[in-house]
């Protein structure tokens, strides 16, 4: 529970966990855009270390996107409102802000993507 992720949080401690959210999300990043998949924000200064989000790449939509990564075990978020259909997240949060999966996930999306 709460007490076992705090204690694992400081065990780690908090500038690490804060260096391993920033060095994932770039890493994320960079894979989209070497993809050709535009980031969204444009700015990544406006970006969060713990989610990335990027515009529907050219040809795809968003059911046809999820459900191809679902098939090889891959879930991201879709949008809402406005951006529904346009946008879509990539979380990198916690546990998930691991190198080793983020660099799975990156692979993933560039086999789907061809």
């Amino acid at each position: 529970g709460l007490e076992v992720a705090i204690e694992l949080l400081l065990e780690e401690g908090l500038e690490a966990v804060y260096a391993r959210h920033a060095r994932v999300a770039a890493y994320c990043r960079q894979r989209l855009q070497a993809m050709n998949v535009a980031l969204f924000p444009a700015d990544e200064a406006y970006s969060s270390p713990t989610v990335t989000a990027a515009k529907m790449p050219t040809g795809w939509t968003w059911p046809q996107l999820d459900a191809a990564l679902r098939q090889h075990g891959m879930a991201v978020g879709g949008n809402y409102g406005a951006l529904a259909g346009k946008v879509f997240r990539i979380g990198h949060m916690g546990n998930q802000a691991r190198m080793e999966l983020v660099k799975k996930g990156m692979d993933v999306l560039a086999e789907v993507l061809g």
